[in-house]
């Protein structure tokens, strides 16, 4: 005897679309349920066919996704970030997207959802009375549900998939019950929705596989205010030895997950998340399910419909999985590659001749400063593909004199799964190797800003640590933005200073380690007092003669972006105490300033230039950005602190133009001294009939409409670099 999966179905008094999560194990069945359609397969002899109605039909190569008009902000960025990564498979494919916002509320609106012609539709966050409005039309359209399990399933011959992010945590809890979890305890938000009900019954769901129940006293109601309910999560926690975490919103695993690791604990946490749809919290790791990764599912299932064939077996239902996120799509072999090939066809008309920039795409801040083997070598903030900002590389150049330089290939690409970029760090040459330490950046990752290492035996190709990230975060001293390592060592100690910041006051935080790999959280260096902005990056401490200097990069600091703090640091209490404040640079570009000493001795720094909120027009040749020249930062007899360019520089003049003392007149210098690279060395002898102010142009073109302006104002005691007419839309005026 055999018979049909309706015959399965109606022997075992359940609907089809039962029958096959039954077969198929797409969706959690009772388990009595369960048994009644196993045994109604057993006794029907029923064999499951792979056949299926064709839903070929004359093609429009159209797909409509069908949005609702409700503006939840969560929901639309969720949407937004679905359809952006649908649109290159279906650009592939060569079809049409429609978009088609109708009322869900309004049920006038569902007809007009069939008013043109389509091969597919995928409705996002439906409702039930929209799905029950589309599955009574007895349509033949396929159609993909997105981020939704109905109460009473249509039998829908075949034409319906379901999307249901809600599997994923009920996996997730199988997969922890059968790791032998079974003291789970569940963390419910006092405040919660329609959500955390559905994911609560989800886990409920799970224990109930498992023949496992959620003990009472393993359940917590907490509010997601204040911090993620630290404190209660915390006291809850440290009584109840619990073996893993089920927090119900993504609020409360903020404070779980602080107290995890304050106090280095293992225990597997599992939550969800209207970002990526999914994450788990496992040893401080994130394992995610990014929204490009449902989106090009649910495409995949979409067009399997429309396409399948009466020989092709129907994958009718459909669930996602939680598993570590797919390698990066940058690689130091593409980055070099791209490189290679466009680097030749760079226009060179405003490329500097001696300064750092790169042979594409975007540059910014300079990192890892360092004298390895007797080469200097500066690495840089890059994005190859674009002359804009974007997932960031290590460009990477080395030079013998600190003023010629060769470009190397790109030292580190965002390619691990903990990374999205390699952001800012620096470098020490430690055992004959050379290592450096990078913050890794993940906007996904609720610990979004880690420290990390990677070391060269050749100072050309690193390798990273297995270890990484070495330093995940610290304990409530600073923000999720926690960036920028500089490290140096003393006395035989290791030492790691780091930009954050807390409650929007700028802040440095301090690092420890014997061996410079395994670090631990020694003091909160020094704090803005609200006074120096909300965020610090770059932070760079060393000593000059008998003080002490810490140099920070803040934008929010009122008329400036690098500083001096001047003052002392004591080594037993990591912490410095600051005396007075000094421009570093009274350039409106300079930035995100770095040092390192090198084997004369000398302290040598070097920042970004970059045109703040203003066009760059280089960026229409393929690049953008460029660093400074090389600076030595001394102390002049009266104690200031001042910075020169390096001696090296020297080299580079060569014919020398003189010109006799002169008295000048008007507005008119009588000898011209043409040429694009130059070093002027002007003295002016200012006598009681000299006027207020003088100075000289510099860049100026042939009709004289575009010049900078070097003026010093004699009453004021004030340089200043007038930008007005400055090549290309330049503006302001930078003052000293």
């Amino acid at each position: 005897m055999s018979g049909s999966m309706k015959d399965v179905a109606r022997r075992a008094g359940v609907s089809v679309a039962t029958v096959s999560h039954v077969i198929n194990g797409t969706r959690f069945v009772n388990p009595d349920t369960k048994n009644k359609v196993l045994k109604a397969i057993e006794g029907l002899n029923y064999v499951p066919n792979a056949a299926a109605k064709s839903l070929k039909s004359k093609s429009s190569k159209t797909i409509k996704i069908v949005l609702p008009i409700e503006k939840f902000s969560y929901q639309q960025e969720m949407h937004f970030a679905l359809i952006n990564s649908m649109l290159p498979y279906w650009n592939e494919k060569q079809y049409i997207i429609s978009l088609h916002q109708i009322d869900y509320k309004n049920e006038e609106d569902y007809n007009k959802i069939f008013l043109h012609t389509m091969d597919g539709m995928i409705i996002f966050s439906p409702t039930n009375e929209i799905y029950r409005a589309i599955s009574h039309k007895k349509i033949s359209i396929p159609s993909v549900f997105l981020d939704y399990r109905p109460e009473d399933e249509e039998e829908d011959e075949g034409n319906f998939v379901y999307v249901d992010h809600f599997h994923t945590m009920h996996y997730e809890v199988l997969e922890l019950l059968k790791k032998k979890h079974h003291r789970i305890g569940y963390l419910e938000n006092t405040e919660g929705s329609r959500m955390n009900e559905e994911c609560k019954k989800a886990y409920k769901d799970a224990f109930i596989q498992s023949d496992i129940p959620m003990e009472a006293e393993l359940l917590k109601s907490i509010p997601s205010s204040s911090e993620g309910g630290y404190e209660i999560a915390k006291a809850w926690l440290e009584g109840k030895k619990v073996s893993a975490i089920i927090c119900s919103d993504e609020q409360i695993s903020l404070g779980v997950t602080r107290y995890l690791l304050e106090e280095q604990l293992d225990i597997p946490t599992i939550f969800y998340t209207n970002g990526v749809w999914g994450s788990l919290y496992e040893q401080g790791e994130t394992i995610q399910i990014p929204c490009e990764k449902i989106a090009l599912q649910t495409a995949e299932m979409m067009y399997q419909l429309i396409s399948k064939g009466e020989d092709e077996a129907i994958t009718h239902q459909f669930r996602t999985e939680v598993v570590k996120e797919e390698a990066s799509i940058y690689s130091l072999e593409k980055a070099n590659k791209f490189i290679e090939e466009h680097s030749k066809f760079q226009t060179t008309r405003w490329r500097q001749n001696y300064h750092i920039t790169p042979l594409v795409g975007w540059l910014n801040d300079p990192n890892g400063l360092v004298q390895f083997k007797g080469e200097y070598h500066v690495f840089y903030q890059f994005h190859p593909y674009g002359p804009e900002w974007g997932p960031m590389h290590w460009g990477h150049v080395r030079s013998k004199d600190l003023v010629h330089w060769e470009h190397l290939p790109v030292a580190l690409a965002p390619d691990q799964l903990y990374e999205k970029g390699c952001f800012t760090g620096s470098a020490i040459e430690k055992d004959g190797e050379l290592v450096i330490y990078y913050t890794a950046h993940d906007d996904s990752n609720k610990m979004k800003e880690v420290q990390c290492i990677a070391t060269s035996k050749d100072g050309i190709v690193f390798d990273k640590s297995e270890k990484n990230p070495i330093i995940k975060n610290i304990s409530g001293e600073a923000a999720e933005d926690f960036r920028d390592p500089k490290v140096w060592e003393y006395r035989g100690k290791w030492y790691m200073i780091i930009g954050t910041s807390k409650n929007q006051d700028g802040r440095a935080v301090l690092y420890t380690s014997s061996n410079g790999i395994d670090w631990d959280f020694y003091s909160v260096v020094a704090t803005g007092d609200g006074k120096l902005g909300d965020f610090w990056e770059c932070p760079d401490l060393f000593p000059i003669n008998n003080v002490h200097i810490l140099m920070i990069s803040s934008i929010n600091i009122k008329g400036a972006k690098n500083v001096f703090l001047i003052g002392e640091f004591d080594y037993q209490t990591g912490i410095f105490e600051k005396d007075t404040i000094q421009i570093v640079d009274y350039g409106r570009d300079f930035y995100a300033g770095q040092t390192f000493i090198d084997e004369k001795d000398r302290r040598i720094l070097v920042g970004w230039m970059h045109r703040w909120g203003e066009a760059v027009p280089t960026q229409k040749d393929g690049w953008a950005g460029s660093l400074t020249i090389p600076r030595e930062i001394k102390m002049d007899g009266d104690g200031n602190i001042i910075t020169v360019p390096v001696q090296e520089l020297q080299t580079l003049r060569e014919e020398k133009m003189e010109v006799t003392p002169m008295k000048i007149c008007d507005t008119i210098f009588p000898v011209k001294i043409k040429g694009n690279a130059l070093e002027i060395e002007c003295e002016f002898e200012i006598s009681a009939q000299s006027p207020d102010m003088f100075g000289i142009h510099v860049r100026k073109s042939k009709n004289g409409d575009e010049y900078t302006e070097i003026i010093y104002d004699v009453q004021k005691q004030e340089l200043s670099m007038d930008l007005n007419r400055s090549g290309k839309k330049g503006k302001g005026i930078s003052t000293a």
